[in-house]
């Protein structure tokens, strides 16, 4: 079975600290650093595969972090210091003291969000691909993550100009350009890339967009990432599913 991820987002708010995120990021590592030194000097050479993994590529920004857990590995004994209560050593501490001097328990408990074979940091993504040769060759998928997509207030909202506004032709295409990048640079998937395009275009056909102009700009594209396949067959599947789609509903929205 592949191993989880693990999502958590940190009870510790940068209101409470008056601090910026600069300032929260200096503070975690702080606490993040002292513990990776102190399982350094416990372990060696000999460290646990799980921690490692925990530890090598584990990811926070600010308040919400990431992690890859092999599974069987206790991680939740990773993250609270409580070696001053007799428990176990772990990366936040068990106690800090307020700014009106009362005792603060866990103040910076993480909170788990997600833990399986896939999950969501921020507005990404994340899952376990299982691998096709031999077993436990596994790889790591993403893609995009917007809470908008369940919304339907959100359906066929406008995120691009007016067609009928004074912006130039080349102004209003490079919107779509612009979200093709950001696709393809937030997805590892083709399919992903091609449903997001689709999308896209058909929001922008069905709000007054000429169709040459959606083509214009899918032919200037120049950037896709080597390993999501060729253009010139992406871009043919993408104008065929538009038409399609857009023929299911080619009203413009009111």
């Amino acid at each position: 079975m592949p191993m989880p991820l693990l999502e958590v987002r940190s009870s510790f708010r940068l209101s409470v600290f008056h601090a910026g995120p600069g300032l929260a990021d200096l503070y975690l590592f702080v606490y993040e650093f002292a513990f990776l030194r102190r399982m350094h000097v416990k372990y060696g050479s000999h460290m646990p595969e799980g921690l490692v993994l925990f530890l090598v590529f584990g990811r926070r920004y600010v308040d919400d972090c990431f992690f890859v857990l092999l599974n069987g590995f206790d991680w939740e004994d990773c993250l609270v210091d409580e070696r001053s209560a007799g428990g176990t050593d772990g990366l936040y501490p068990l106690t800090l003291e307020g700014p009106d001097g009362k005792i603060i328990e866990k103040p910076l408990e993480l909170l788990t969000e997600g833990i399986g074979q896939e999950t969501t940091l921020l507005d990404t993504h994340v899952e376990i691909i299982p691998g096709r040769g031999r077993p436990g060759d596994h790889r790591l998928g993403w893609g995009v993550f917007d809470k908008r997509d369940e919304m339907i207030c959100f359906a066929e909202a406008r995120t691009f100009p007016h067609v009928e506004s004074k912006l130039s032709e080349q102004v209003k295409r490079a919107v779509l350009v612009g979200e093709l990048y950001r696709y393809d640079r937030r997805t590892s998937s083709r399919d992903e890339l091609v449903a997001r395009t689709v999308k896209m275009a058909v929001r922008m056909i069905r709000h007054g967009y000429p169709r040459e102009w959606i083509w214009r700009g899918l032919d200037s594209y120049r950037r896709l990432l080597p390993a999501k396949g060729k253009w010139s067959e992406i871009k043919v599947e993408i104008k065929r599913r538009v038409e399609v789609e857009w023929r299911r509903s080619p009203s413009k929205p009111s």
